[in-house]
């Protein structure tokens, strides 16, 4: 397995959109080893949204759109490599929570 580091040269013009884009990915690969064209095509059935729309939407104007795997790449410890398939790393997701806070009875 190999953990990405950051890629310093990549820039994108949503840095918002991409930590967002990063969870996404994350929760669908939660578990699971994909290659990213399973990858992308599991974010496009659940978002309805096209993989490589989303990354050209997300690219700065003086850059190409990125690759899925560029973008995976661009993000520091979030996924693992293993040959062609990608995960999530365990240790670098946050958890969900494990129970909601319960609203308190109202006093009348």
């Amino acid at each position: 397995l190999r953990v990405w580091s950051s890629m310093g040269s990549l820039r994108w013009g949503d840095e918002d959109l991409a930590a967002s884009l990063s969870q996404q990915l994350a929760e669908l690969l939660k578990g699971k080893k994909m290659t990213s064209e399973q990858l992308a095509s599991c974010y496009s059935i659940k978002h309805g949204k096209s993989m490589t729309a989303l990354l050209k939407e997300m690219s700065s104007e003086n850059r190409t759109a990125m690759s899925l795997t560029e973008f995976l790449q661009s993000q520091p410890g979030l996924f693992l490599f293993e040959g062609n398939r990608i995960t999530a790393n365990p240790d670098a997701v946050a958890p969900a929570p494990a129970t909601s806070k319960q609203a308190e009875p109202a006093v009348e």
